[in-house]
């Protein structure tokens, strides 16, 4: 009677026994799963605030320095001679007042090597992948030296002081941006100027 007693309490408890032990067992495994997903949630945060910092500029009291190319048209009814298109380059930097408000200054070789002070506001789009405004400012000459690629008429006698009136555009790319400008100068003479060039912030 004792035997079959222990064995029937045996055969009642053996399934829950093994049940517990499944139960445990997965139990056991959804925490390891939940710890490798909070691991790669993890991961993957630290990834996405890398990218975000490599990739967005804060134009918030920002300095930049910067450089490229500038292509120049003078127009034809200014002179009394041909000219042609010409090649000039840039360097210089530039302080954000604010977000929109940038002085700039740079060192340019287009006409002749000059001191070009400029004004811009910008405004941005929503998701700050373009900015677009105004552009003022005075380009002064700094030396008697000819052009760069000399496409003007050695017998022009160029203004030492222009004003510049124009438009800009930015287009954020990592931790720089891509500037492109057409610009005025205007004295007696008028030349227009497109620029193109990428500003690093630091």
């Amino acid at each position: 009677m004792k035997k079959l007693l222990i064995l029937l309490v045996l055969l009642q408890v053996s399934p829950w026994a093994a049940f517990a032990e499944t139960v445990e067992k997965r139990i056991k495994r959804l925490e390891e799963e939940v710890e490798k997903l909070d691991l790669k949630i993890g991961l993957l945060t630290e990834r996405s605030n890398l990218l975000a910092e490599r990739t967005q500029i804060s134009f918030l009291n920002a300095s930049y320095i910067k450089t490229g190319l500038t292509l120049l048209f003078p127009r034809g009814a200014n002179f009394s001679y041909s000219t042609d298109t010409g090649l000039g380059v840039f360097v210089g930097g530039g302080h954000y007042f604010g977000r929109n408000h940038v002085l700039d200054g740079s060192f340019d070789w287009d006409l002749y090597p000059a001191l070009t002070l400029r004004y811009r506001y910008e405004w941005r789009n929503k998701n700050e992948t373009l900015n677009i405004g105004p552009v003022i400012g005075l380009k002064a000459k700094l030396s008697d030296q000819k052009p760069l690629d000399k496409y003007l008429d050695p017998r022009e006698e160029l203004k030492s002081i222009y004003g510049v009136v124009g438009i800009g555009a930015g287009f954020p790319l990592g931790l720089s941006l891509v500037q492109t400008e057409i610009l005025a100068f205007f004295n007696q003479q008028l030349f227009i100027n497109a620029s193109l060039g990428i500003h690093f912030f630091l």
